[in-house]
């Protein structure tokens, strides 16, 4: 039996000391430009976690 391979395989967790947020993607591309938008700017987030 095949294992399924899931719809929205990256997962983001973007954490700072006012924020705590995971999100799924369909892309690499798309996972990384969460990340950046999140760490750019005087946003509170700290720390990006990406996982396949």
């Amino acid at each position: 039996m095949a294992t399924k391979k899931p719809r929205k395989p990256w997962r983001v967790t973007i954490t700072g000391s006012d924020v705590s947020a995971t999100s799924d993607h369909t892309s690499e591309a798309k996972a990384y430009d969460l990340v950046r938008a999140a760490l750019g700017g005087d946003s509170p987030a700290e720390n990006a976690r990406i996982e396949f």
